[in-house]
């Protein structure tokens, strides 16, 4: 059995990014029991994955936290809402534009020529 998955973005022989593709393999929720048991056997392997998963597990909380944070909600919020609008308007300008520019040439949308 591998102790490494196959489709890991990144530096196969890092153990950083074989960290971040195992703790996504595990947070997916489709994590075999023999995957389970390669990641504890990688893990076990050398202190430096078992360190690089522990960041990874901390740096996924740490992100969390500031996803939680209101301050960040309202920014985000804000930003949503934003950009939204610019793209309904975006998209009524080119609904707009295309009869338009027909009309332009010549012709109208139903036209048959």
């Amino acid at each position: 059995m591998s102790a490494r998955l196959p489709d890991i973005a990144g530096d196969p022989d890092d153990p950083r990014d074989v960290a971040v593709a195992w703790f996504s393999r595990e947070r997916s929720g489709e994590m075999t029991a023999g995957e389970a048991a390669a990641l504890q056997a990688w893990l076990e392997a050398d202190p430096l994955h078992a360190e690089a998963y522990a960041e990874t597990r901390q740096a996924w909380g740490e992100a969390a936290a500031v996803r939680a944070d209101p301050q960040v909600m309202a920014i985000r919020e804000h930003w949503l809402k934003s950009h939204a609008r610019r793209r309904r308007e975006a998209a009524l300008r080119s609904v707009v534009a295309v009869p338009l520019k027909t009309e332009q040439n010549g012709g109208g949308l139903l036209d048959e020529r």
